[in-house]
């Protein structure tokens, strides 16, 4: 890569993850954002807000090769709760259950 384009790419990844960036990205999409500092800029955002929490308790999915099979009872999942207001507990349930036997049959927990 030439050194201008390697400026540009630097340049956009600053940008992107930039507080006022990700506050954006929050205020607009809903989503979580990465840096730290732009929860500041999104104080009074009670659905960023609300889901703040869950980056200090959540765990990267294990790097297996059924890790893609994952998203399906996943997307089932956001899409009963949200849009067809289905229980959270059971649906949550039902993707546990789905990931058991048909993603990762042979885990346990120790």
């Amino acid at each position: 890569m030439d050194e201008a384009k390697a400026d540009a790419a630097i340049a956009f990844v600053k940008f992107m993850s930039s507080a006022e960036s990700q506050a954006f990205a929050a205020e607009e999409l809903g989503v979580l954002p990465a840096n730290e500092a732009a929860y500041d800029l999104v104080a009074d955002n009670e659905r960023v807000l609300a889901r703040k929490p869950a980056p200090d308790v959540a765990h990267a999915r294990p790097w297996i090769p059924e890790g893609g099979l994952f998203f399906t009872p996943l997307d089932k999942m956001t899409t009963k709760i949200p849009v067809g207001k289905a229980d959270v507990k059971k649906t949550l349930d039902e993707a546990a259950a789905e990931f058991k036997s048909d993603v990762v049959p042979d885990y346990s927990e120790q």
